[in-house]
């Protein structure tokens, strides 16, 4: 499948964003935020681009456990690669995200349903 790509700062951006933070949350609106005054885009651009990713499976996105189905959406995804060696070379050499990355892909063949889950902490008086 083709996409069309007319915004590629837009492209570049996502793309180092999503490959230098696998495994860790993303929130496109935060995205969006950040870098709407570098070059111009529209958010609707933004997610179709983050779409493209998907669709392409060369990342997967996991929403955080809730039973609300509005919670799930509102909150930020977190980012696997599919090919943990990419991130490697890209992003990291820590071995515990690596491992993180390989674990999920594991996961995501075996056909299992995946979400992460996040506790507040209790604040320290």
């Amino acid at each position: 499948m083709k996409y069309s790509m007319s915004n590629i700062p837009l492209f570049d951006a996502l793309a180092d964003k999503l490959f230098s933070f696998f495994f860790t949350r993303l929130s496109l609106t935060a995205f969006y935020r950040q870098y709407r005054d570098l070059f111009p885009f529209s958010k609707d651009l933004l997610f179709q681009y983050f779409h493209y990713f998907e669709e392409s499976m060369l990342i997967f996105a996991v929403r955080k456990f809730s039973e609300s189905s509005y919670k799930r959406s509102r909150n930020p995804v977190k980012i696997y690669s599919a090919d943990a060696g990419l991130c490697r070379r890209v992003a990291s050499e820590d071995a515990g995200r690596i491992l993180e990355n390989i674990v999920f892909i594991e996961l995501a063949r075996r056909g299992g349903e995946v979400s992460y889950f996040e506790e507040k902490r209790a604040q320290a008086l």
